[in-house]
């Protein structure tokens, strides 16, 4: 408010000031001189009164001509000049001024209002002044001429019957090409060898287009049942595409559920964008839409005869478990990288980390530090992505590009659908694999063989070492001792030897485990899971 008083008391109109600093402001700030300059740059258009009006058709001027000036400009000394410079096309005499090009460049408004003339081509612009030269005889001869040669054409028609004729000797086109010729002279003719090419062109795309729909028509033919669409859809189309068509044809079936006696939602117009690019284009769709009683009525229309819909609930649990399987490629690159070697604990690790990256990318995308990862010796990439080319090519996927020098990959235009939709896998790839680790199958073995006493016992040293290891990373708690730490306990050696190797840790000549200390993130991803599973084995011991 202090702003805006201090533009008003400088003469500025209070509405003007206020546009001026909202015009100007910066984060929410108010910069007094840069709204002073913007309200000095910008002048405020003053409403044209009836006086304005009155004084300028005072002056010799039109009232249409008058309010036209004082529409263009600000006030009314300008709309008088304006008046001035300008004919006023009411008056006899004066050109149109929508067709004058020297006052087209004063006015807006009739040029909005008045179409410019097309501009014509060289032939037809010589054809125009062609004719407009000839004198009346000359147009009623040229007429006779037209008229005898439509009558030559048509008894050479008549007597070529239905004989094919070549493009060069065909009467029409040749009456054609002696037209243009009188009428033109050599400036246009009629490019038969063009004229054939195209004819040729176009025929031979039609060819490969009923090639291709005979092709679409015998794969179709060998896709039979629900099963088998569903399939071929998952095979042969990217994951997002299959999500995209399923959703909506999940969609369509459950609105005809919901009012079966609704015609609206058992017609489905083809000719559709979304309808084309998520039903029509991928192979198997329709056969799922036709089990589920839609039949097409023509090429542009689908619809569903009015029948029973008691057989769509089990189609509707096919379809939902088939979406369910995937949104992404993220399991694809999993199950690649794991029948390459990466370990179980190795990919539940990678899944983990990549979790926790991708949520907060997703909930901040602007933000450059959290959609780069350094790439240098010892970082987290190091240890839990580069191991594993698939993993690698799951993050290209991702978005994520390599910088220059290749000390980052960076997440340069983040994709924040894919982000969400790649969480959703990777949640359940976490909930799939944490049972099936050596961790998960250490501890189960260590409760069945040692009862809860023991097994308690020995997870409570092992925590407390992952714990040091995680936190300092000094050489000394890096190797342990397994026979010394459990001598008080020496049955429950085998089994802690055991969990000490399915956490990470490799077992040297002298006896002792070590694990290598700099990745502490591989430590802590380890201490977490040993954590969860041991609660979950007590759980499922106690039920």
């Amino acid at each position: 408010d202090g702003a805006i008083q201090q533009l008003v008391a400088m003469g500025i109109q209070r509405p003007h000031a206020i546009r001026g600093i909202e015009q100007t402001r910066v984060n929410g700030r108010v910069n007094l001189q840069r709204a002073i300059n913007w309200c000095l740059s910008n002048p405020m258009k003053e409403k044209s009164s009836a006086k304005d009006v009155e004084d300028i058709i005072g002056m010799g001027f039109s009232r249409a001509h008058a309010e036209r000036g004082l529409k263009l400009k600000k006030n009314k000394q300008d709309a008088a000049l304006w008046c001035a410079m300008n004919p006023d096309p009411s008056k006899k005499g004066n050109k149109s001024h929508s067709s004058s090009s020297k006052d087209a460049k004063y006015s807006t408004v009739s040029s909005k209002i008045t179409k410019a003339k097309p501009r014509l081509s060289p032939n037809m612009q010589a054809r125009v002044d062609l004719e407009s030269s000839d004198s009346a005889e000359k147009k009623a001869a040229r007429m006779e001429k037209y008229k005898a040669l439509e009558e030559q054409i048509d008894k050479q028609t008549k007597q070529a019957g239905s004989k094919k004729m070549d493009t060069k000797k065909n009467p029409k086109i040749l009456a054609i090409n002696m037209k243009r010729k009188k009428e033109l002279g050599d400036k246009a003719k009629f490019d038969t060898k063009s004229w054939d090419a195209t004819k040729r062109e176009s025929s031979k795309k039609n060819k490969e287009i009923m090639e291709r729909t005979a092709r679409r028509k015998e794969e179709e033919l060998k896709i039979k049942g629900l099963d088998a669409a569903l399939k071929h859809l998952q095979e042969n189309y990217p994951p997002e595409r299959v999500t995209e068509t399923l959703t909506l044809i999940l969609k369509i079936v459950k609105k005809v559920l919901k009012e079966p006696n609704e015609l609206k939602y058992r017609k489905i117009n083809l000719l559709n964008k979304r309808i084309q690019k998520a039903i029509v284009r991928p192979l198997g769709s329709m056969i799922i839409m036709k089990e589920f009683g839609f039949t097409q009525k023509d090429e542009s229309t689908l619809i569903m005869s009015t029948g029973s819909t008691a057989s769509f609930k089990s189609k509707l649990e096919k379809l939902e478990r088939a979406l369910d399987r995937s949104a992404t490629r993220v399991p694809m690159f999993l199950q690649k990288a794991e029948t390459q070697g990466a370990s179980k604990e190795s990919i539940l690790y990678c899944c983990l980390e990549l979790k926790r990256i991708l949520t907060s990318i997703a909930e901040l995308p602007s933000s450059v530090p959290l959609r780069s990862l350094t790439t240098e010796q010892g970082s987290i990439y190091s240890f839990r992505f580069a191991p594993f080319p698939q993993i690698v090519s799951m993050l290209k996927y991702l978005g994520f590009e390599s910088t220059e020098g290749r000390r980052f990959i960076r997440m340069n235009k983040p994709d924040v659908a894919l982000i969400w939709d790649a969480l959703k896998d990777l949640d359940k790839q976490i909930q799939k694999r944490k049972p099936l680790t050596g961790v998960a199958h250490a501890v189960a073995e260590l409760l069945n063989k040692r009862g809860k006493s023991d097994s308690t016992y020995v997870i409570d040293k092992v925590r407390v070492c992952l714990t040091r290891v995680a936190s300092a990373n000094e050489a000394r708690n890096r190797e342990i001792d397994v026979k010394r730490l459990f001598k008080s306990r020496a049955a429950v050696l085998p089994e802690a030897q055991k969990l000490f190797n399915s956490l990470g840790f490799v077992e040297g000549d002298d006896g002792k485990v070590k694990i290598n200390g700099a990745d502490t993130n591989g430590a802590y991803h380890s201490l977490q899971h040993l954590i969860e599973m041991w609660k979950g084995a007590l759980t499922v011991m106690t039920q």
